[in-house]
């Protein structure tokens, strides 16, 4: 129940926060997920491939 409860607030607060944007920053977030879908398309050549994963050696991952 924890597990459908939890993420059903979070999804809540989301939709509020959101309707709460201004039009200009939607849009721009919106421009941004499309770059970020046609990058994603070239990088794994017309989503046929996997995509990449990201591998963090443990300097690196201590700094995040």
């Amino acid at each position: 129940m924890f597990y459908v409860v939890m993420p059903a607030v979070g999804a809540i607060i989301d939709g509020f926060l959101l309707s709460q944007l201004d039009s200009n920053a939607i849009t721009l977030g919106l421009i941004w997920l499309c770059v970020g879908v046609g990058v994603l398309g070239i990088i794994t050549k017309g989503f046929r491939k996997a995509p990449p994963e990201m591998v963090m050696e443990e300097k690196e991952a201590a700094l995040v």
